[in-house]
């Protein structure tokens, strides 16, 4: 019996690798395109390939008709991978002043946002205070536009990842852009492209006010 069930276990490895062997790891170049009319400070992005690659970069500040420097975000290509690439990506207008307590964030706002945003208005203002407190910073409204609001989208990119879901999360597959450049435009008319070899693919942005937690 056990022979027999080593035999089984090596048949099924012999023809699994040859499969996994198919699988091949890739990586591409990410740049954020602000199409507005304004500067935009503090832009955060989150990219989930499924359950297998995360990452966040956020930018300090990118002007009006200017693209950003690129984050390598990873994916998978080959036969059976079922792997999907999930994106989210939130900025402050850099010409609206922060308050004490509060600011304006936008968001990029695909139909499955609501249920996160529940998620990150319950735990997103702790983390934040948490996070300005550690770099001393006790009045938002005194510091620069920039750092304040890059803080706050860098907290909120880390939750977002962290909580595993794609809630809130826009899916735009890559497959033939290994080593190339996609980008992510967001528009003045409250819309988001995803420009990559592979594909277009569309959203919509929104405005909220987000709680500082101070």
């Amino acid at each position: 019996m056990h022979a027999t069930k080593l035999s089984q276990l090596l048949f099924y490895l012999c023809c699994l690798l040859p499969l996994a062997a198919c699988i091949t790891k890739r990586s591409a170049k990410i740049q954020v395109k602000n199409n507005t009319p304004y500067d935009i400070s503090g832009v955060g992005l989150a990219h989930m390939y499924s359950d297998v690659y995360s990452g966040t970069k956020t930018w300090e500040t990118i002007p009006a008709g200017g693209t950003s420097d690129a984050l390598t975000v990873h994916y998978n290509t080959g036969f059976l991978t079922t792997g999907r690439d999930w994106w989210a990506i939130s900025w402050h207008n850099a010409n609206e002043a922060i308050a004490h307590d509060s600011m304006s964030q936008c968001y990029s706002n695909p139909n499955n946002f609501r249920d996160f945003m529940d998620f990150l208005e319950s735990v997103g203002p702790n983390a934040i205070a948490v996070a300005l407190e550690a770099v001393g910073i006790a009045q938002p409204e005194l510091e620069k536009v920039a750092e304040v609001a890059g803080i706050a989208a860098d907290t909120l990119c880390k939750l977002m990842l962290n909580s595993a879901k794609t809630d809130g999360f826009k899916q735009h597959i890559l497959r033939e852009d290994e080593g190339v450049v996609t980008t992510i435009q967001i528009n003045g008319d409250k819309t988001i492209n995803f420009l990559s070899v592979s594909g277009r693919s569309d959203t919509v942005w929104d405005v909220r006010t987000q709680d500082l937690g101070l």
